[in-house]
């Protein structure tokens, strides 16, 4: 999936807050990966949004 320049700091942001908050010696193999596809599937969400400007 392709990230606009302004969508990184999103992605990044969220990344880094999830696994600080959740990531432990026992989480699982997969727990990056299951991050990334939950940023992804943010980023997607926030694209079908429509923002007013003011």
């Amino acid at each position: 999936m392709d990230i606009y320049q302004d969508e990184v700091a999103l992605w990044e942001g969220f990344i880094l807050n999830h696994v600080y908050s959740n990531f432990s010696v026992t989480s699982p193999a997969n727990f990056l990966s299951d991050a990334a596809k939950f940023a992804d599937d943010l980023i997607l969400e926030r694209r079908k949004r429509n923002f007013l400007k003011e």
